[in-house]
């Protein structure tokens, strides 16, 4: 049966360093348990439910969480410590000339913090609603001191790619596929294959 607990305490010790993580193997097997658990019930949700900051806590980086070499999974889990990174969601409501029947529209960021230093790749986001897929396009990248932008340029044709993206399929397009969405902690499987855990922040 799918336990919350043990994903909760994972997400606690990322933010509080007096709270031991559970075994890297339990958080992989309770996580392909909500997977499950999510496909047999169709959890929905929102995009608004995804709204705000979600801090990396967990990675397994491959395919099939049960092969996984569990060493490196805690070796990740430290340098997440060391090395934060944030996940921000907005949804945008009041986007014009998209198909609201299809889709709700956002932006999503994504922040690596190395010191007094932040890398910020961002974009356009959109949850599927025939199959709550979150596909979304980093076009954008920063580099702020603090809160200041220090740089900030377009990457890798992001003028044209900003344009198509609503309108693009899902097959060119990097996603999510969130099986797990609570008010503290999200998980999802990613495109290439690799598990997730999120814990909300305040960033």
């Amino acid at each position: 049966m799918a336990n919350l607990a043990v994903l909760e305490q994972t997400v606690a010790s990322m933010f509080n360093p007096q709270v031991v993580a559970p075994p890297a193997g339990e958080v992989v097997e309770e996580l392909l348990a909500w997977e499950k658990l999510a496909k047999r019930e169709k959890m929905p949700y929102g995009f608004e439910q995804l709204s705000g900051a979600w801090r990396l806590c967990w990675i397994t980086g491959e395919k099939q969480g049960r092969s996984l070499n569990l060493t490196q999974m805690r070796l990740a889990q430290t340098l997440l410590r060391l090395i934060p990174i944030q996940l921000v969601y907005r949804p945008l409501a009041d986007l014009e000339g998209i198909d609201r029947e299809k889709f709700e529209a956002g932006e999503v960021e994504n922040r690596i913090q190395i010191g007094l230093f932040t890398l910020v790749v961002f974009g356009p986001a959109k949850r599927l609603k025939s199959n709550s897929l979150l596909a979304f396009d980093f076009t954008t990248m920063q580099i702020k001191f603090f809160d200041k932008v220090l740089f900030s340029t377009l990457i890798r044709n992001g003028e044209n790619r900003n344009a198509r993206f609503y309108g693009a399929p899902i097959r060119e397009l990097a996603f999510f596929n969130y099986f797990l969405v609570q008010d503290k902690l999200i998980a999802a499987r990613g495109r290439g294959g690799g598990l997730a855990l999120w814990g909300r922040s305040g960033g």
